[in-house]
């Protein structure tokens, strides 16, 4: 089966390849070789820990993955509010919008605003442990709490991320605002 799943890969990786050779504009070109580019990060992120790490347990992988992605992701989240507020700071987020403007070092402020939030995230793990010591919310209970908020919320900001450019999305921020 894995083979199979291989070789399927493999074909659909030498198609892609193929219409991006064979594009004749020029920016549709340049666009689908950067798509290609990432979906191959993408897979090597991933075929790496799941399939290259056989010598380790499962959650060692999983964590390598879910590292992997999170780095991903965070890059995906940085293009969208670079592009979402290229105009300039916008007044309903003045924060991001400044933050994700280029220059001037605003890319360390971005991370470590980003890292800030973990450590938040991780405070609320050990300070919810500490006040609830000798209930069963412990810390690995903590931790599956707000791994599961922030995957429920990540799912969430999917959402808004892919559909802003729907017509009907698009009516329904201009009727909110």
């Amino acid at each position: 089966m894995l083979d199979v799943l291989g070789a399927a890969c493999v074909t659909t990786a030498v198609l892609l390849v193929a219409l991006r050779v064979r594009e004749t504009d020029r920016d549709v070109r340049h666009s689908g070789w950067l798509r290609l580019v990432f979906l191959g990060c993408a897979f090597v992120g991933f075929v790496v820990p799941f399939v290259g790490m056989t010598s380790v347990d499962g959650t060692t992988a999983f964590a390598a993955a879910a590292g992997w992605h999170g780095v991903q992701y965070l890059g995906i989240v940085r293009f969208y509010h670079t592009n979402a507020w290229r105009a300039g700071v916008h007044p309903d987020a003045r924060a991001i919008s400044w933050l994700s403007q280029p220059g001037e070092g605003r890319l360390v402020l971005y991370c470590m605003l980003l890292l800030t939030l973990a450590g938040v995230g991780y405070l609320v793990i050990f300070a919810g442990a500490r006040l609830t010591r000798g209930t069963t919310w412990d810390v690995y209970t903590w931790g599956a709490s707000v791994w599961l908020s922030l995957t429920f919320s990540h799912y969430w900001l999917d959402g808004v991320i892919w559909k802003l450019r729907r017509d009907h999305t698009v009516a329904a921020r201009l009727l909110l605002a």
